[in-house]
């Protein structure tokens, strides 16, 4: 399974994965200073199996990576609504597999002993990643704390 998340820089239009921003370019450390979020996409990939989830990425290691994967791995199904823009994704666990909807159609369902182990580490990249590009700002490290609870529970979870 290959799970990684890019980073949409809006001026540009351009998007990067989070290998290419290891470390940034002094550019990119300038806009990323001033982006109140960081809006990209996760990416999910298993074989025929691919799904690109856009949206604020924090938003995303909160819901996506942990919160769902808590509820997928005690059998519950979910629904996280996009917290930037339109969209959503619905979580569905289907005996050893977990389908993944979007709102605009996108299906792929992945065995859940990859999926969930794969989501819950990408999210724990992005919270640090992210609280490496923004450790001057004690506001937006307030929340990457708020979700690390999330972080914590989705660790324990798998085990």
């Amino acid at each position: 399974m290959k799970m990684y998340f890019r980073v949409l820089f809006p001026a540009t239009g351009e998007a990067h994965s989070e290998f290419d921003l290891t470390p940034p370019t002094s550019p990119q450390a300038q806009a990323m200073a001033h982006m109140p979020l960081f809006e990209g996409e996760i990416v999910i990939a298993d074989g025929d199996s691919r799904l690109v989830i856009p949206g604020a990425l924090e938003a995303w290691a909160q819901n996506l990576c942990f919160d769902a994967m808590i509820r997928a791995l005690a059998g519950e199904g979910s629904h996280f609504a996009n917290f930037s823009g339109p969209g959503g994704v619905a979580v569905e666990p289907e005996g050893d597999r977990v389908r993944l909807t979007t709102d605009d159609g996108a299906t792929a369902t992945f065995p859940r002993a990859t999926l969930a182990p794969a989501l819950v580490a990408c999210g724990g990249r992005i919270l640090d990643w992210a609280r490496a590009r923004k450790s001057d700002d004690p506001t937006y490290l307030a929340n990457l704390d708020y979700i690390e609870a999330f972080r914590r529970k989705a660790e324990a979870a798998l085990t």
